[in-house]
């Protein structure tokens, strides 16, 4: 199901997600920016993005959900299949945001990733994770800066803590 809807203070919200309200994602675009939005693709209930034109250069933001461990291989293969194929179309001349609930840590080092991780992440890591974004010629934004732990952690439960919710560029 896809949908737009205004918010208030003139915001709009693109989503794209099942009836059964499983699986959803969205992207809420300021006010502003609305008139630019050129393209909306909902690839499926996990994976949606928006093409858009800003100082004459055209950017892609990828919202995605990646499914959770306990999901089948082959939602798996397919979301991987999908996520690639979008990035795979956006020309090498335009700006790429990937950004979302990857359901996996890139830990706190960049041993091995030292060109898509930028030393400052937290907790485990993931490596098909850092894979994928080396392959897609992506770097995970959120481990460029220094941050403070509480604005590292997505998740914490008990003495559990892990970072999950990543943005590429």
């Amino acid at each position: 199901m896809k949908s737009t809807r205004k918010l208030g203070q003139g915001y709009k919200v693109y989503y794209a997600g099942e009836e059964t309200e499983r699986n959803g994602v969205g992207i809420i675009r300021h006010p502003d920016l609305q008139e630019n939005d050129t393209e909306v693709q909902c690839l499926s209930d996990r994976l949606m993005g928006l093409k858009f034109v800003n100082d004459k250069r055209v950017w892609h933001i990828i919202s995605a959900y990646v499914p959770r461990q306990g999901c089948s291989e082959e939602e798996n293969e397919e979301f991987k299949e999908k996520l690639e194929e979008y990035i795979e179309r956006v020309p090498r001349s335009e700006l790429l945001v990937l950004s979302g609930d990857m359901n996996a840590p890139v830990g706190e080092s960049s041993d091995g990733f030292e060109g898509v991780h930028g030393g400052r992440g937290f907790g485990s890591r993931n490596e098909r994770l850092l894979e994928l974004a080396e392959t897609m010629n992506l770097v995970v934004l959120s481990t460029q800066f220094e941050k403070r732990r509480s604005h590292l952690v997505a998740y914490k439960s008990g003495q559990n803590e892990t970072q999950i919710d990543l943005c590429f560029g």
